[in-house]
């Protein structure tokens, strides 16, 4: 997989996050029900492709496993 593309990704899926957040914040009647399913699985298939996507990188220490190669994730 390219991995070029994942802020890309990264990007979309916080500006979709953003979105629910706004539609979250009316009255329950108001709600666009349908549009809110869609988007929350849009949300979900693009975090599980940015899981994918994401290097592993392993502890030079312990050789657990760190999450994404971000500075500072200490998830083993």
């Amino acid at each position: 997989m390219i991995t070029s593309f994942i802020p890309v990704f990264e990007d979309n899926m916080r500006r979709l996050k953003k979105e629910i957040e706004k539609e979250l914040k009316r009255a329950k009647s108001d709600r666009r029900k349908q549009w809110l399913r869609d988007t929350l699985r849009d949300v979900r298939h693009t975090r599980d492709l940015i899981k994918q996507a994401k290097p592993s990188i392993s502890c030079p220490h312990c050789g657990g496993k760190i999450n994404g190669g971000e500075i500072g994730s200490t998830d083993v």
